[in-house]
């Protein structure tokens, strides 16, 4: 797979902070997201689904928004004026049943989510995907996994999650290939909390979130 250059870096505003909106706030992976954030200056959006929900962030001062991404139209509200889309609220299909019903719904919340992206002007997306869109080198290659390295889809013995995890940032990297600034960034797994915490962070070869923001990485590790 292949990248174009970041088309914009993230310039300061004369008169406020850097804004950033970030999708699933409440949850582990995108609460870190919004916590990080917060220590590097940025003003942080939180969108939510309950209004009761602050995740790991009740000690934080988080613009809380009410939305879900399965409703796209509520979503452009909350995006407009935010400089960067952080979407860390990505679908996780609940079984294998119907992996193609699956699959289609995956894209439909995406695309959603992207085109009020556009929509609304966001500068730039950062899409937290999954290494199970990682395949495994060629033989002989002698390295490890990397980005070079493509998940062939429907080669993991009837996986919903691989499946959807491959058509989201395929969805993704059609958008970038249309103009939108938009750069997919995937997560490590972890069998505790503990792993997580160590393992899970995006940016974790980055220095700093805005690191991750100017990069045209799309995997940590």
């Amino acid at each position: 797979r292949h990248f174009r250059p970041a088309a914009r870096m993230m310039k300061p505003h004369a008169d406020r902070p850097p804004t950033a909106l970030v999708l699933g706030a409440s949850g582990f992976i995108g609460g870190h997201i919004a916590r990080a954030l917060l220590e590097e200056g940025w003003g942080v959006r939180g969108l939510r689904r309950s209004p009761y929900s602050v995740g790991h962030l009740g000690d934080l001062r988080i613009d809380w928004l009410e939305g879900d991404v399965e409703e796209p139209a509520r979503l452009r509200p909350a995006m407009e004026g935010a400089d960067v889309l952080f979407h860390a609220a990505g679908y996780v299909p609940p079984n294998t049943y119907r992996i193609p019903a699956k699959v289609a719904q995956a894209v439909q919340r995406i695309r959603g989510v992207l085109q009020a992206a556009e929509a609304a002007g966001i500068r730039r997306v950062v899409y937290t995907s999954s290494l199970s869109t990682i395949g495994t080198p060629p033989p002989g290659a002698h390295r490890l996994a990397d980005e070079r390295d493509a998940y062939i889809p429907w080669t993991a013995h009837g996986s919903a999650y691989y499946e959807c995890k491959y058509a989201m940032e395929s969805e993704v990297m059609r958008a970038a290939a249309r103009g939108l600034d938009a750069v997919p960034a995937d997560s490590l797994p972890g069998e505790s909390a503990r792993d997580r915490s160590r393992a899970v962070f995006m940016w974790r070869r980055y220095s700093t979130a805005s690191d991750l923001i100017a990069s045209n990485c799309r995997y940590s590790s």
